[in-house]
């Protein structure tokens, strides 16, 4: 009896763990934490209010927050631009946006945009 109650045990771990081994989903809720050129932050404290919807549907959302000085002027919600996602292969994705912008994505820990000449944005998952 004790054997078929350790085999249960075993079988309930194994199907109650997570099958990811730690990776992160592509979609979801995408905080921006970095934008780049060439190496060099050039984000202020407002640009990182920004963040991207991705849905299990290839569609999301990036809400883009501006302000001309963050230290005297506040932060508000400037623009959102619908898109679309693909998975490229692997790791990589296409992100399309309304705009007419499509750039590349790598995710790892965190989703890293190519933005072109070096540049990136980066966002980290909420």
């Amino acid at each position: 009896m004790k054997k078929l109650l350790y085999l249960f045990l075993t079988v309930l771990i194994i199907a109650c763990s997570s099958d990811d081994n730690g990776s992160v989903s592509f979609v979801g809720n995408w905080q921006l934490s970095s934008i780049s050129e060439n190496g060099v932050d050039v984000h202020d404290s407002c640009d990182l209010e920004s963040y991207m919807v991705l849905t299990e549907s290839n569609t999301g959302v990036f809400y883009q927050y501006y302000s001309d000085d963050p230290a005297t002027e506040p932060c508000e919600l400037d623009t959102s631009y619908d898109l679309t996602w693909s998975q490229i292969e692997g790791s990589s994705y296409l992100i399309n946006f309304d705009f007419g912008g499509s750039f590349t994505a790598v995710l790892t820990n965190v989703l890293t945009l190519d933005t072109g000449d070096g540049d990136q944005v980066i966002f980290t998952k909420n």
